[in-house]
């Protein structure tokens, strides 16, 4: 996957040991010394990953994230925060500022690109519907409305058995608004993997009650996450046009001739 990444980092041994790295996965690379350096490359080159160091002196990581952000030619930019700090509190001001994820000095090559190649996909469909927009401004048309900034309305489908970390992630997330639905069990696991739900696409209302993801019936106010077709719901439908294999017909053989 070809695309543009930015190094920032104020340590030149740590430039270049990631710009060999990135180059010879064919990946276009370009350094950054520094958090002023970073912020006008960033506005001037448009890369589409920025791999930020967060101790640097003068202008540290968080403040280089947070300006990245705040800057609208700059705010859709994924931003890698790379940290030898071990403190959760410090992701979590990493986070607040903006960073997209971490990686932890030393950075494993296996965990950088994969989470390269995560972001990089997310970014492909952002730049679609920007693309969108802007040509539908060139025509006169009205844009398409821009997606929410927080996550207020989201629905969050959690698979899990043990119901105290199911009622701490609802607790947790209840508070910013966000739909949070439980599903128990191999059979719900097999259907969610089958296809039956995306986790994070908002599922519609429709008179004040939320509709069950395909593949699962509802059950009373919450979510009897249990396959359709499940025990107690009848067996499932056959699919239009399905044909049923036979089994081939064998031809009889000869039998061999017998040694007189």
């Amino acid at each position: 996957m070809t695309a543009r990444i930015l190094v920032v980092d104020d340590i030149p041994a740590n430039l270049r040991l990631l710009e060999a790295k990135l180059m010879a996965e064919y990946y276009e690379v370009a350094l950054a010394p520094n958090g002023p350096e970073a912020l006008a490359l960033a506005a001037r080159w448009s890369p589409d990953v920025i791999l930020l160091d967060v101790m640097m002196p003068g202008m540290d990581g968080y403040e280089v994230c947070g300006r990245l952000k705040g800057n609208p030619a700059t705010s859709h930019i994924p931003v890698v925060m790379i940290t030898a700090l071990a403190d959760p509190a410090e992701r979590v001001r990493g986070l607040e500022a903006g960073a997209d994820d971490f990686l932890s000095k030393p950075v494993d090559d296996t965990t950088l690109f994969s989470r390269m190649r995560a972001l990089l996909r997310v970014k492909q469909v952002q730049d679609a519907w920007r693309l969108r927009a802007e040509t539908a401004r060139e025509l006169g048309f009205e844009p398409p409305p821009e997606p929410a900034p927080g996550i207020q309305g989201a629905t969050v489908f959690v698979v899990a058995e043990a119901a105290e970390e199911r009622a701490g992630i609802t607790e947790m997330l209840g508070p910013d608004g966000v739909t949070v639905r439980h599903a128990e069990g191999d059979a719900a696991m097999a259907a969610l993997a089958a296809g039956g739900h995306r986790p994070g696409r908002a599922l519609p209302a429709r008179a004040g009650r939320r509709i069950a993801p395909p593949g699962f019936e509802a059950a009373g106010a919450g979510l009897d996450a249990r396959p359709a077709g499940a025990a107690g719901g009848g067996p499932e439908p056959a699919r239009p046009g399905a044909a049923r294999l036979r089994p081939r017909r064998q031809r009889p053989c000869a039998a061999p001739d017998r040694p007189q």
